[in-house]
């Protein structure tokens, strides 16, 4: 396992590579979201949202935790490498932060693994559409700052992290 060294590169994760995706695009694991699922201490009844389903990976393990729970997914782009056998949109007319994003009314839950260099809007978009809750997968140091603070959280605390 590389280290952190001096150029600020950790594992070999360049932010500056030629190779980054143009939206900001790395896949979760299923393996790793259902262990976050597993841990927590609520159930999310209703219809959910993922509105950043890349590959399906997320939704694979958001199917398997809460299967009776009516799931939409959407995409900006097509990105499903496998048949995950999910129901799903993509394209320009699925971009979560336009203002013409037609998924806006009845979802209950967003659960969402947004790109970190529009996480704000993500979040911000989130709340505005979700009447339950909202599980976002993120950097730690997304709690931070005074604007993030008077934007999102002090209205709207986490309640786990």
């Amino acid at each position: 396992m590389k280290s952190y060294n001096k150029q600020g590169l950790y594992n070999s994760y360049d932010k500056k590579h030629k190779e980054r995706d143009a939206l900001d695009y790395y896949s979760t694991p299923t393996e790793e979201v259902e262990n976050i699922l597993s841990l927590i201490p609520f159930f999310f009844d209703g219809t959910i949202l993922e509105p950043c389903c890349g590959d399906g990976a997320m939704v694979k393990a958001i199917k398997k935790y809460y299967s009776k729970s009516n799931l939409i997914a959407t995409d900006i782009r097509e990105r499903a490498t496998e048949d995950y056998n999910f129901e799903h949109y993509t394209g320009e007319g699925y971009d979560f932060l336009s203002d013409n994003y037609p998924i806006n009314e009845n979802i209950d839950y967003i659960i969402m693994n947004p790109p970190y260099s529009t996480i704000e809007p993500f979040v911000i978009r989130a709340l505005e559409i979700a009447d339950k809750g909202i599980l976002m997968l993120g950097r730690l140091q997304f709690l931070e700052g005074k604007n993030r603070y008077e934007n999102i959280f002090k209205n709207n605390p986490p309640s786990h992290v």
